[in-house]
């Protein structure tokens, strides 16, 4: 019974320490070095809104980041909702600090009215995806 006492006396001891060490890291931010290591991509916008074009239309538009991570970023792969909206993103791996492009263009051949597209990015961030959004009026011709 006395060493069922004692292991109880230190196994809640244990437990007590591991707390007061994850109470430490969450009051003062810090990460743990898993998450720290993650590259990170910000974006200057996430949105962006062509207004009014005609129908069978083609328009583009760079959405421009920033790997603001202390690790190399790499883009594993880029997927638009419709298949009116076609992406292109660099394959290679962006390094901490540097900036990069993905290319969107929008064919607006038989669509009509407003339009949303969103864009899903998918990399080795936390989260690991990022969604950019498009919008467009589509006029019909006269």
């Amino acid at each position: 019974m006395k060493y069922f006492i004692w292991f109880i006396f230190l196994f809640s001891g244990f437990v007590f320490s591991c707390n007061q060490k994850k109470q430490s890291n969450e009051n003062t931010g810090h990460s743990s070095s898993i998450e720290s290591a993650l590259p990170a991509i910000t974006f200057l916008e996430k949105e962006f809104e062509f207004g009014d074009i005609q129908q069978g239309d083609i328009v583009k538009h760079v959405f421009k980041f920033k790997n603001t991570g202390s690790t190399y970023l790499k883009i594993q792969s880029v997927s638009a909702s419709c298949g009116c909206t076609t992406p292109q993103w660099p394959k290679e791996a962006i390094a901490p600090q540097a900036e990069g492009e993905i290319y969107v263009e929008f064919n607006s051949q038989g669509k009509m009215g407003m339009q949303t597209k969103t864009i899903s990015i998918t990399a080795n961030t936390d989260p690991a995806m990022t969604q950019l959004t498009i919008k467009v009026n589509v006029l019909t011709k006269k």
